[in-house]
């Protein structure tokens, strides 16, 4: 049976990736048209579309599948399609007679990319009068058994004309309604690197949780990408070097306080004060998926613990050292990244994947990723914050088990990230007073591109609110100085 798939359009570059996931989760088979795959995944205006079309043996299965996708926004069985009306009705004509005997229905008109007034929707309906199967059953405006929607595409760009149009049947709406569930303005327990929750549901998408499955997040702060996870049915835990995220003197401030919100506290298994370079979890295979955000600087920095170079330091008394919170050191991305991979390959169970944000520049590289032996990768999928920089959603599965023998004290190489763009991305953006961008040479006399003059652009103008930044700090320290 022929279905179409009407994609959100947010997103484009997860849409192939997340679909693929699903139906893994599903266990259905899932045939893509290469040619469908670049015009739902195309940037450019002229061939991008929203809608593609799949092949799938029942109704059933196409709920099944779409019924937890974020970036799907409906599913149609399709009665007929075409380039005109003509072809249209010409095909619609071979469609079952009696398809409608004994329902109700009501036809809709939905296009994408351009907005009809209601006089031109009701001329479009009267159009599918003539249509045979559509003289049985009976046409009702609420709540009818079905409803038949009459979609065109006209793209993005200003087409006049309709590049395909469809008259099919909507069979169910997506999970995209799980987003407003747990919508940020409505939680309970925010903080500033709280993740949203299209990127939250689309990341436990990633990693296959459902029920049954142990997920676990080592940076885990308040707790966005668990609580997505546990919304599936997933049992969740986290750790984070920050005691204050996990238990603010503030009973209201916790990351229980969310789960609660969900109804979900019972799939939280628990969570503690970790340190992802230390790995305080034995090192057995227990994991279903590790799906975490590690900090990169931007918003904050990462640390790891470790003794500061002070000249008056002094250990810690006795009878204290329970108590005692370490001292912590700065943690490069890059690092951060080695050890994470480390712990996947350890923990995970064999097919066990690993979701993780990357920061990444310009200056992106496909040596800038980090490896291992054990993983492999299974998609990469890029998401634009401004010309200065981008994040990645990196998904590994584990492949091979883990052996101290082979797999300790692995070399540079080995572990990737030669020359990472994502080490210094802070200095990058906010401080380096003459950054040099890869995709033109400041050797020869060409013409600078609009796009790298824009983003040199933005560089200037992050470091002029940085110093404005700056000067006003000092200000409001001279003016609330007291001698």
């Amino acid at each position: 049976m022929k279905f179409l798939i009407l994609f959100a359009h947010t997103l484009i570059g997860f849409r192939i990736t997340e679909l693929k996931a699903v139906a893994e989760i599903e266990k259905i088979d899932l045939f893509l048209n290469a040619d469908d795959i670049s015009s739902v995944e195309s940037q450019d205006d002229s061939i991008s579309t929203s809608f593609m079309v799949i092949d799938l043996p029942d109704i059933d299965t196409a709920k099944r599948l779409v019924r937890r996708s974020i970036l799907v926004k409906y599913v149609y069985m399709i009665f007929g399609k075409g380039k005109t009306y003509e072809e249209l009705l010409l095909d619609l004509d071979n469609f079952d007679k009696n398809y409608l005997d004994g329902f109700t229905w009501k036809i809709e008109v939905e296009s994408f990319g351009k907005s009809y007034p209601w006089s031109v929707i009701t001329s479009k309906i009267n159009q599918m009068k003539q249509v045979p199967f559509l003289q049985k059953g009976k046409v009702i405006m609420k709540n009818p058994d079905k409803t038949l929607t009459l979609l065109e595409d006209f793209g993005i760009g200003n087409n006049t004309a309709p590049r395909s149009i469809y008259f099919c049947e909507n069979i169910c709406e997506s999970g995209r309604g799980d987003i407003y569930k747990y919508n940020l303005r409505q939680r309970k327990y925010l903080g500033t690197t709280t993740m949203d929750p299209e990127l939250s549901l689309i990341g436990s998408n990633l990693a296959h949780a459902r029920k049954g499955t142990i997920v676990y997040d080592p940076f885990v702060g308040t707790g966005s990408l668990i609580l997505a996870s546990a919304h599936y049915g997933a049992s969740v835990m986290g750790s984070d070097i920050d005691i204050r995220t996990l238990r603010d003197p503030d009973p209201k401030k916790r990351v229980e306080v969310n789960f609660k919100q969900a109804g979900t506290e019972n799939l939280l298994v628990g969570l503690f004060l970790g340190d992802n370079a230390t790995r305080a979890l034995r090192p057995f295979p227990i994991l279903d998926a590790i799906i975490t955000d590690p900090p990169y600087g931007i918003r904050a920095g990462a640390r790891k613990v470790g003794k500061k170079i002070k000249p008056k330091w002094k250990a810690v008394p006795d009878g204290f050292q329970v108590q005692h919170f370490p001292q912590c050191i700065a943690y490069k991305v890059s690092d951060v990244l080695k050890d994470l991979l480390q712990v996947a390959a350890q923990m995970l169970r064999l097919t066990g994947r690993l979701v993780y944000w990357l920061p990444t520049t310009p200056a992106y590289k496909e040596t800038d990723l980090p490896k291992h032996p054990c993983l492999r990768m299974v998609a990469n999928c890029n998401e634009p914050m401004s010309s200065l920089w981008s994040r990645r959603l990196i998904v590994m599965e584990k492949y091979l088990d883990y052996s101290p023998a082979l797999h300790d004290n692995l070399d540079q190489e080995e572990y990737g990230q030669t020359t990472a763009a994502h080490d210094g991305l802070r200095e990058a953006i906010f401080y380096n007073p003459n950054p040099t961008l890869p995709s033109h040479s400041t050797t020869d006399n060409s013409p600078i591109s609009p796009a790298l003059q824009n983003q040199q652009e933005d560089i200037k103008l992050a470091q002029m609110i940085k110093k404005k930044e700056i000067k006003k700090m000092k200000k409001e320290k001279q003016r609330n100085y007291k001698p």
